[in-house]
């Protein structure tokens, strides 16, 4: 039984570092991704700047409670006391 924890304890803290040390071969198999060549760099910014031209402007942000706020108060919700610390 004492053989078993033993057994058990170490296998328990040798599975992370075997981890750690790429102990899964699977890693190792996978094929390096192809390099984009200057045309598709070319045309994937193209792309993006197409596609953020097309997002329309936000509209401002509203203040639902802006008639309840005291005049005095900031927009922001930070009070004047929290500013002076």
């Amino acid at each position: 039984m004492r053989t078993l924890v033993i057994a058990a304890v170490l296998t328990s803290l040798a599975a992370p570092a075997y981890a750690q040390f790429g102990g899964n071969p699977l890693n190792q198999a996978r094929a390096p991704k192809p390099t984009e060549t200057e045309e598709q760099k070319k045309a994937n910014e193209q792309a993006y700047k197409s596609a953020t031209g097309v997002v329309p402007t936000q509209k401002p942000n509203t203040d639902p409670w802006g008639s309840v706020r005291a005049a005095d108060q900031p927009q922001d919700g930070k009070s004047k006391a929290a500013g002076a610390k």
